[in-house]
């Protein structure tokens, strides 16, 4: 019977890559029919008996490549030329190829009739009955390929297996061009008749209509599919995805869109205009990825997003261990398909990769999947695998830059924050600065570096030239422009620290956290009504993301529409469980509303929450604040300086403060922080 679409897809690319191999060597096989492909037990493809294959001969000597009148294959699966005996080329077996893969997709054979003779008279004269159907849109794309390897003449056919697996990956090709008469060919040395067949033919659409694959300026790798069971192999194909995507970002002249928005597609049925529309894109990356044993085989395509045109398809098989290595060959195939001119540092960063432990990559995949959900619970699992790929693989530097990333989440106060920062944020700069001494080049831990440089050694400077080199080494690192607008914002530099944070919207638009801390910096810059609007839009992306209405509340309590802030922020309090940041601002914002018990039982909540966690004292500083309780909001307030609360970098911008502001010892705290004046 037919292979279902995805099965067919991937046969079908390694076939044609085996005969592109072959032919590549200047071997024509002359023979492909199923008895000679074989599946083996751990499902990977063998095209096997050359027995009868043949050197070619230089274009020029085919006339005299083959005796004619010597039939030379199996009848069912031969071209017209070896039927009629005549000289065959590589061309004979595309046309072979497409029986077989006409095969796999309807289950029955192409040109298959009573007699041999028959049979031999059907590939000559006949057409195969039509493929059914299919709602499948790989099934589909393979059935136009099909055709196009079974055209009668060589010349309509592809003219190399190379660009059969292209386009076969996952089943897609390009409809084929009409075949040309020898009195046409006569005819074609008349310009005037030359150039109204062109014409013709570009109307009717047997010549494709494609634009230049250079204006491609942004693009989006869609979930890679998992065509292997077990959790281990859906890590490695979002671990494909992920690594793609950092690859790609690094090209400053293309827009990438970020895994959090992509990761929205995973085994979706969406239509590729309609993701490239939602996205903003010009063009999408698909593709699979399987494994058998220590070998996982890559199928990728680039595709217009706009028109579902298939650009560019190929097919890689490698060692697991290579698999950073075939991570960089795709994002280099991508770029040359799309014709980026990258810059020569690009080019280095796209040509270093290594190999690496296999389990020691899988951890790492684990580990990233999980700090992304950003949960207590999560990121301490996500630090377990983390530490085991380090202890897997010492030099694996990547390894280690999750794990800066993973204290930094338990060190901030708008993150999980549940450990103290002096506790946390060491762990964190540590593991950075061994990524980076492995691998000066990861942007990823020069980012978690910038940011332990600016929220707990308040390094301004430093922070900043971290940040910056990580932008240079991947311009495409949403993450980097999100906390780079955070040090902007906290130098009063807001309209820099906004076109940071809408380019790390644009890089990642479908983020909660991206759209929501666009909000967050209008609220900053004290534009309260772009403030609600953005996070408004960050609640119909995501109705339950708690952070949204935090903010929200911070807004409506700037324009002292206190009920429509409580209201908001005892949402967030409700969506973010056990957050004591959430807990203080809602006192703050009980005692500025004149709810001077609410306030002060929410100081009694937070000093017996102390006893069991972290709670920042610049919360309580909040509330003391509100409740006019200066010299007590400036006890908290020393003691938050002590302890390196992550929240004081924020002291000149938080609007909450302004109270405070005249206080010499303000100044003072403003001073020993070094916010830029």
């Amino acid at each position: 019977g037919p292979l279902s679409a995805d099965r067919a897809a991937t046969y079908a690319t390694h076939v044609a890559a085996a005969l592109a191999a072959a032919h590549d060597k200047g071997i024509v096989h002359r023979d492909i029919k199923p008895e000679n492909i074989f599946v083996t037990s751990d499902d990977r493809i063998k095209v096997l008996d050359f027995g009868v294959a043949k050197l070619m001969e230089p274009r020029a000597a085919r006339r005299d490549a083959t005796l004619p009148g010597a039939l030379i294959g199996t009848v069912g699966y031969m071209s017209p030329e070896q039927v009629r005996g005549q000289p065959v080329d590589h061309r004979t077996d595309v046309f072979s190829f497409g029986a077989v893969a006409y095969e796999m997709l309807s289950g029955r054979r192409a040109f298959e009739r009573e007699t041999p003779a028959d049979t031999l008279v059907a590939i000559l004269e006949q057409e195969p009955a039509p493929l059914e159907p299919s709602s499948d849109p790989r099934a589909e794309r393979l059935a136009q390929l099909v055709k196009r390897c079974l055209q009668k003449s060589p010349d309509a056919r592809f003219d190399s297996c190379r660009d059969v697996v292209r386009l076969v990956s996952e089943g897609a090709a390009s409809a084929p061009p009409r075949a040309i008469s020898r009195p046409q060919r006569v005819a074609a040395g008349v310009l005037a008749i030359l150039l109204v067949a062109v014409l013709g033919l570009w109307l009717t659409g047997w010549v494709p209509r494609r634009t230049a694959p250079g204006s491609i300026g942004s693009i989006a790798v869609l979930p890679f599919a998992n065509l292997t069971s077990g959790a281990d192999d859906d890590s490695l194909a979002d671990g494909m995805t992920g690594a793609l995507i950092t690859n790609l970002a690094q090209i400053s002249a293309l827009r990438v869109v970020s895994s959090t928005s992509v990761m929205r597609y995973k085994k979706t049925q969406k239509r590729s205009p309609d993701i490239g529309a939602e996205l903003k894109v010009d063009a999408l990356v698909e593709g699979s990825i399987e494994r058998a044993g220590d070998r996982v085989r890559i199928s990728a395509r680039l595709i217009r997003a706009s028109t579902d045109e298939l650009l560019w398809a190929d097919a890689y098989d490698r060692s697991i261990r290579d698999v950073l290595v075939l991570h960089d060959e795709v994002a280099q195939a991508v770029a040359r398909e799309i014709r980026i001119a990258l810059t020569p540092e690009e080019r280095a960063g796209l040509a270093r990769a290594r190999t690496v432990d296999p389990d020691a990559y899988l951890l790492y995949v684990k580990g990233r999947f999980l700090w992304d959900r950003r949960t207590e619970e999560s990121i301490n699992r996500a630090i377990g695998y983390f530490t085991q790929a380090v202890g897997r693989d010492p030099s694996y530097a990547a390894a280690l830059s999750g794990l800066a990333d993973c204290y930094l989440s338990l060190g901030f106060s708008f993150d999980v924050g549940s450990l103290a920062p002096g506790e946390a944020i060491p762990k964190a700069k540590d593991a950075a600065t061994k990524a980076l001494a492995l691998d000066d080049s990861l942007a990823e831990a020069h980012n978690s570096l910038a940011y332990a440089k600016l929220t707990y050694d308040w390094d301004w400077n430093g922070a900043e030239a971290a940040f910056k080199r990580s932008l240079r080494l991947n311009p495409g690192y949403a993450q980097a422009h999100h906390w780079y607008a955070h040090l902007l914002s906290s130098s009063r530099r807001f309209d820099e620290a906004l076109a940071e944070s809408r380019r790390a919207l644009e890089l990642d638009p479908l983020s909660p956290i991206m759209n929501v801390h666009l909000g967050w910096h209008y609220l900053f810059a004290r534009d309260y009504e772009r403030a609600l609007d953005q996070l408004a839009k960050s609640i119909e992306l995501d109705p339950n993301y708690g952070l949204a209405y935090w903010y929200r509340g911070l807004a409506y309590e700037q324009q002292s529409r206190f009920a429509d802030a409580a209201r908001e922020m005892q949402r967030a309090a409700a969506l973010l469980p056990g957050n004591a940041v959430v807990a203080a601002d809602l006192g703050h914002l009980h005692a500025v509303a004149g709810d001077r018990r609410a306030a002060e039982l929410a100081l009694q909540e937070l000093e017996r929450a102390s006893a069991r966690k972290y709670v920042s004292p610049f919360g309580m500083a909040l509330i003391h604040t509100g409740l006019g309780d200066r010299d007590r909001a400036f006890a908290s307030l020393q003691r938050a300086l002590r302890e390196r609360s992550d929240l004081l970098v924020y002291l000149v911008v938080d609007p909450r403060l302004d109270a405070l502001r005249e206080d010499s010892r303000f100044v003072d705290l403003v001073r020993r922080v070094g916010v830029p004046r």
